[in-house]
């Protein structure tokens, strides 16, 4: 018990960038590093932003089909900096996870975090389909 008790204070203080916001947010893991200076990785998440917002919750595939015409060089790069602005709650994933996937919409998806599904279901409020009579 002494012997733990000097590892421990032999390790020093924690920085702060290792102190999780809480105990369940980073339990074993490290927080992403986007691999760029800040003011790069900020401009290429300002992208995936505006691609998720404009195209709405995209699988990587599609993410990736748009964000290489807006310039990213690596898909893997681009999936570092999705999970690093999900860290920093300005993605998020919809979808089920715990169930089998059948088909495409049943898939994770990133989303903006003011992504309403209802906003996207062509239902009308009596639970009938809406028609475009133009």
């Amino acid at each position: 018990m002494f012997a733990t008790a000097i590892r421990l204070l032999a390790r020093g203080p924690r920085r702060s960038s290792q102190v999780p916001k809480s105990r369940s947010a980073l339990v074993g893991k490290k927080p992403m590093d986007p691999k760029v200076p800040p003011q790069e990785a900020y401009r290429l998440a300002d992208i995936l932003h505006s691609i998720l917002n404009e195209h709405g919750p995209l699988t990587v595939a599609g993410c990736w089909s748009h964000a290489e015409a807006a310039g990213f060089k690596s898909k893997a790069h681009m999936k570092v900096l999705l999970r690093w602005m999900k860290e920093r709650h300005r993605v998020r994933l919809v979808g089920h996870y715990k169930e089998k996937k059948v088909d495409e919409e049943d898939s994770m998806r990133y989303a903006t975090l003011f992504y309403n599904k209802a906003k996207e279901s062509p239902l009308d409020k009596d639970g009938t389909e809406e028609e475009n009579s133009a």
